[in-house]
């Protein structure tokens, strides 16, 4: 019996839980100034970050004294 009772449970919450609403898992777009995107993807062992060259140059300049040879 509680066995059963252990299913039960396990099925209800994995159903509400899928059908759970995710609306605010996202933020909205936004119009701010200085809001830039930013996506995190998988690389096999590794984590990728990307984001616009355009947010990156204020940091690409403080590393080209840590960098000379680099483009």
């Amino acid at each position: 019996m509680l066995g059963k009772i252990h299913i039960l449970l396990f099925f209800f919450i994995f159903y509400f839980g899928c059908t759970a609403h995710l609306g605010n898992l996202y933020p909205h777009e936004s119009s701010e100034a200085g809001i830039e995107k930013i996506y995190i993807t998988k690389h096999t062992w590794h984590t990728g970050i990307i984001f616009s060259r355009k947010a990156a140059n204020s940091y690409l300049a403080a590393l080209k004294d840590d960098f000379p040879n680099v483009n």
